[in-house]
């Protein structure tokens, strides 16, 4: 009788190891993806502030792509040199304003708190509009609702 005891209480205290061996490997895997998860958004909010400083710079070493009168006279964007250089530095400013997107998950009040992407969208609007099929066909649907509730 002593000896069927010892067994079932030896299987059990086995079993509650192996619960216990689980329930820490469990601990471990979700606190790895945790800081898996939390590693790669320091990351990824690095490589965004790197990119917005980028195109900072370009705006000093090229005022004319922020100035409104060059923008409202460009219609070719392939016309010259300044024009090609204003399409792309819209496609640029555009792509990071997607990536802010996806990494805020179209949270509207994080990506404000984060960046004023009203001006950057206004005073590019003209661009947005004339290469709207374009943009419509290369970004995700919700970031163009996004940018056309910024359009004034």
């Amino acid at each position: 009788m002593n000896d069927s005891i010892c067994k079932h209480i030896e299987s059990n205290s086995t079993i509650g190891v192996w619960d216990t061996t689980m329930i820490a490997a469990v601990i471990t895997i979700i606190a790895s993806a945790i800081l898996f998860y939390r590693g790669n958004r320091i990351q990824a909010k690095s490589i965004l502030n790197d990119a917005l400083n980028n195109l900072l710079n370009l705006g000093i070493q090229y005022p004319k792509l922020e100035m409104n009168s060059f923008i409202s006279s460009v219609t070719d964007y392939e016309r010259d040199e300044d024009s090609m250089r204003y399409n792309l530095y819209c496609i640029a400013w555009f792509n990071h304003l997607h990536e802010l997107f996806k990494f805020h998950k179209g949270n509207v009040s994080k990506i404000h708190n984060d960046f004023n992407c009203n001006e950057v969208v206004n005073t590019h609007k003209k661009w947005w509009t004339d290469n709207f099929r374009e943009n419509y066909e290369g970004y995700s649907p919700d970031f163009v609702k996004y940018i056309q509730t910024l359009i004034k």
